[in-house]
């Protein structure tokens, strides 16, 4: 399975707020929960 998750906010706020919720849920390991194996940009857009 794969889930994306995009941003269109281009508040800085809402940036970090979303990277750092990326890699809180990058650590997390669960049977029921998909891993976050990566977090990025395209053409700006995280």
């Amino acid at each position: 399975p794969v889930a994306l998750k995009l941003l269109h906010d281009t508040d800085p706020d809402m940036r970090r707020r979303f990277a750092r919720e990326a890699r809180t849920l990058a650590r997390l390991r669960h049977p029921n929960l998909l891993a976050v194996t990566d977090m990025g940009e395209v053409e700006g857009v995280p």
